[in-house]
């Protein structure tokens, strides 16, 4: 038997076929890539191809970006992160990530893992802001008292993260307070933000702190020391019934026992001084033992599942205190800097530059019609008003436009001479044929100038206004009233006697197959024929082949 029949006994030749295949399909599909990249390229080195989106160079835009100095703030929150609102923290809700309240997040849990275990810690992180045009963090936080006073070994440290890096920026220890730190250059990003966490020491475990809850409480007439209240929570550790038992304390009541006696050795060593009573005297009995135990879980049973107030984060904030070199675009708001404004308008809000505008304008208006005779323009700057319709807004009368698209009902031309001119400081519209609305300085005007006040206020119309003399009774015998009308003459009523005709594939009928169209190049002379590039419609392409070989 040969090598090749022996091989083939382990080949699934179906298998082949489809490799075969689909390599096969995979060239085609890179032919098909390579070809159109070739297409492409022809095109952009013809001559007679020009992508004129890209041609166009708008140069300057308000797009582009300038250089600018933002100003330093001082202790002003550019920037506020809402810490109490549990959104704002990615984290929230898991384990280990702290609690959010109407305060603040706070790191008041007990791990997960138990207060037994030692490499425990808590931590969470901001949603993302934006830093770019800030430079300072603020954060204030305060901390638990007491046996939740956190331990020199477990400060709360701020640090920043943006998409690419992380930097420190500092510690809380116990007291808490308010800092401030410097933001660096890295973390100027649009993205950025800010993980707290606080975590062992690595050797000693949150039991520390859990071991000293019960310290200056009462039990049987005396007040627990810090071995005192280590016992107890070693009891409430256990849960009630205790679980799991050691091996050599099969039952629930044999662990109690062991746990009452530890508790009762320690608490009346060395003359019982904090002055603890057992129920049965001295020497203490079970039921001492027991007593003990079912009286550190009525009492302070909730101590199990408690967790040191140690870090509670009230605020954060960014902050700009010193000044910042920025790049801006021209149409972001702190680029005011770099549009100039008239020195007489500096230092001036908008409402005060507006009126004086119009006291210049004002001015400039009676200074023209004392000097000049002339009635000045009558523009003036003004809010933007929405329209109530968009009827209104395009210019249409009351009736709205009509069925042929031309505008509805314009108000009748009113023929009085009306002006607008200034009065005492106050742009007036007037009646130019009453002399009596006249301010004092148009009466003491020449005749001329009155004449050309005239002139330029209003324009009087001369002649005999054209109107039909007859009146149609009925529209129906329009056609009648049209000189030369007959039947078949395109648009006797100034409109199509009949609809245009459907629209298919957004094209008329007449120019969806192109054959009518072709019937305009059966004239074609061969120079032009030759000339003339393929035009896609084959009726078309069809005559111009024709066309060319005719001779000349």
């Amino acid at each position: 038997m040969s090598l090749y029949t022996k091989a083939l006994k382990h080949i699934d030749m179906n298998r082949v076929k489809e490799l075969r295949e689909e390599k096969i399909k995979q060239k085609r599909i890179v032919d098909e890539i390579r070809e159109q990249i070739r297409e492409e390229l022809k095109n952009i080195n013809s001559p007679e191809f020009s992508n004129w989106r890209c041609d166009l160079d708008e140069s300057m835009t308000t797009s582009d970006l300038f250089q600018t100095t933002l100003p330093a703030t001082g202790d002003v929150n550019l920037v506020n992160v809402e810490v109490s609102n549990a959104a704002t923290w990615e984290f929230s809700g898991d384990t280990n990530a702290g609690t959010v309240s109407a305060t603040g997040l706070s790191f008041n849990q007990l791990p997960s893992q138990g207060d037994s275990f030692v490499n425990w810690s808590f931590n969470n992180i901001t949603s993302a802001f934006d830093a770019r045009l800030v430079n300072n963090l603020k954060v204030t936080v305060t901390t638990g008292t007491g046996v939740d006073s956190p331990k020199s070994g477990n400060p709360l440290k701020v640090e920043w993260v943006s998409d690419t890096d992380i930097g420190f920026l500092g510690t809380f220890s116990a007291g808490g307070g308010t800092q401030v730190f410097e933001l660096p250059k890295e973390a100027n990003v649009e993205n950025l933000q800010i993980f707290y966490s606080v975590s062992s020491d690595g050797i000693n475990s949150y039991a520390e702190y859990t071991n000293d809850y019960l310290v200056g409480k009462s039990v049987f007439g005396g007040t627990m020391n810090s071995t005192d209240s280590s016992g107890a929570m070693s009891m409430l550790r256990l849960g009630n019934p205790p679980s799991p038992v050691p091996p050599n304390y099969p039952t629930s009541e044999s662990v109690k026992l062991l746990f009452g006696e530890t508790w009762w050795v320690d608490a009346l060593s060395n003359g019982n001084p904090r002055g603890y009573q057992a129920p049965s005297g001295n020497p203490i009995t079970d039921q001492d033992r027991l007593a003990i135990w079912n009286q550190i879980f009525s009492s302070y049973g909730s101590f199990a599942t408690r967790g040191s107030d140690l870090y509670t984060i009230t605020s954060t904030s960014f902050q700009r205190r010193t000044p910042m070199n920025v790049f801006v675009s021209l149409d972001s708001p702190e680029a005011t800097a770099f549009i100039r404004t008239d020195p007489t308008m500096q230092g001036l809000s908008a409402e005060d530059r507006k009126k004086k505008l119009i006291d210049m304008l004002d001015a400039g208006d009676e200074y023209l019609l004392k000097q000049l005779g002339i009635v000045g323009s009558s523009a003036r700057p003004s809010d933007t008003t929405m329209p109530p319709s968009w009827e209104q807004a395009g210019g249409y009368g009351a009736g709205g436009p009509n069925p042929y698209g031309t505008r509805g009902a314009e108000p009748a031309y009113s023929h009085t001479k009306k002006m607008r001119i200034n009065v005492d400081g106050k742009m007036r519209d007037i009646n130019a044929d009453d002399s009596s609305q006249w301010p004092s300085i148009l009466k003491k005007a020449s005749n001329k100038q009155k004449a050309m006040v005239a002139h330029y206020a209003h324009y009087e119309p001369e002649g005999e206004v054209l109107s039909e003399k007859k009146k149609l009774k009925s529209p129906k015998d329009i056609t009648s009233k049209i000189p030369g009308y007959y039947d078949g003459k395109p648009a006797p009523l100034g409109f199509p006697m009949q609809e245009p005709p459907k629209m298919v594939n957004g094209k008329h009928p007449d120019l969806v197959d192109g054959k009518k169209i072709a019937n305009r190049f059966n004239r074609l002379d061969p120079q032009s024929a030759k000339a003339m590039p393929p035009t896609g419609n084959p009726h078309i392409d069809k005559k111009v082949r024709a066309a060319a070989k005719k001779p000349k």
